[in-house]
């Protein structure tokens, strides 16, 4: 079986190369169609952009996203003030931040980054999929972790 390599890898490796320009290739606004929560949290989720997109999803529930755009960010104030904002819904007035998700235009790929980290697109994490049209995000936690953890499914 020979070496697989994933999207991104060949995406940015061809960058590097200069065969594939960013100002060349297309970009891909993607939309997030279905959040799927598979904890026992009850999420609170707000697109940072535009807070008319935001609401609750039950403990292993999941909720329509009806394909608003991930936004695109480039550094950090941009991920605290646009990126899509995940929080655990204590009760009354009460939340917990998780993490931020947004699509970042340098690579076209969708990355997550933890709560109240100061160098919040530094240290931006690969949330699995490549450059789509329409992503789930699916919220689970992780083995070995009680951190819930975003991961992007590519629908098409």
């Amino acid at each position: 079986m020979g070496n697989l390599r994933s999207e991104k890898e060949e995406v940015l490796e061809l960058q590097e190369r200069k065969i594939l320009e960013p100002e060349a290739r297309a970009f891909h606004n993607t939309g997030s169609a279905v959040i799927h929560n598979r904890t026992n949290l009850t999420l609170y989720v707000v697109d940072g952009e535009n807070q008319y997109y935001k609401g609750f999803i039950d403990p292993l529930g999941e909720r329509s996203f009806n394909g608003v755009i991930l936004p695109w960010c480039d550094n950090s104030n941009e991920v605290f003030n646009k990126a899509f904002q995940f929080y655990s819904y204590l009760g009354g007035a009460s939340y917990v931040g998780l993490f931020y998700m947004f699509q970042n235009w340098k690579d076209d790929m969708v990355y997550y980054t933890p709560w109240g980290n100061q160098t919040l697109y530094e240290n931006k994490v690969f949330a699995g999929a490549p450059p789509s049209s329409y992503i789930d995000i699916i919220v689970e936690i992780v083995k070995g972790s009680n951190t819930p953890t975003p991961r992007a499914i590519k629908l098409w």
